[in-house]
């Protein structure tokens, strides 16, 4: 597993995504080097970045061709939801693909107030990557209340009920792992 962080991103947020996903993923991830946002994936608005786009970057960039790709980043990413072309979003993760990308800035909720605090962000922050690599081993959103890969509705506050991943979602998950170190 690569981690890639996108910007500045400090590094006991990049700590804790690699402790989470070790700790519940399981995965051994790598740090890469620090990259700079893609042209391709910048908005009209200022520090608002296309989820999708930078997905397709980060499958272009000359990283080892095994394992996944995780981008990290403090900056706000979109997706397109309904008729909301820019919705504000965690993460997103390519569904049975190699990449996902995830963000800090909605987890920090700094318009409510003042913003959550830092232990809170970082628990946040493992189970959005937890629930991202879900998503490019092969699992959609959970039905189940209280699974990591339930869906978030539209609030970070979904993910603070969350705690593990339910015992379909777990056996899947562990399932793909297993077929990727087999080399599936």
């Amino acid at each position: 597993m690569h981690l890639v962080p996108i910007g500045v991103v400090p590094k006991d947020m990049l700590d804790e995504a690699v402790k989470g996903l070790r700790d519940h993923a399981p995965v051994d991830p790598v740090v890469e080097q620090a990259q700079d946002f893609p042209v391709s994936a910048r908005s009209k608005e200022k520090n608002r970045y296309r989820a999708e786009a930078l997905l397709s970057w980060l499958a272009g960039l000359p990283i080892d061709k095994t394992g996944k790709i995780m981008g990290i980043t403090e900056a706000d990413i979109f997706h397109p939801k309904g008729n909301n072309p820019t919705w504000g979003i965690l993460g997103l993760g390519s569904l049975d693909g190699r990449c996902s990308v995830l963000s800090t800035w909605r987890m920090k909720r700094k318009w409510e107030n003042g913003g959550a605090p830092d232990a809170l962000v970082r628990e946040r922050l493992w189970k959005i990557a937890v629930h991202e690599l879900g998503h490019t081993l092969g699992l959609e959103h959970c039905p189940t209340a209280g699974c990591i890969m339930e869906d978030a509705h539209g609030t970070v506050k979904t993910t603070d009920r969350e705690k593990e991943l339910c015992p379909s979602c777990s056996a899947r998950y562990v399932a793909a792992i297993q077929r990727l170190g087999n080399g599936d």
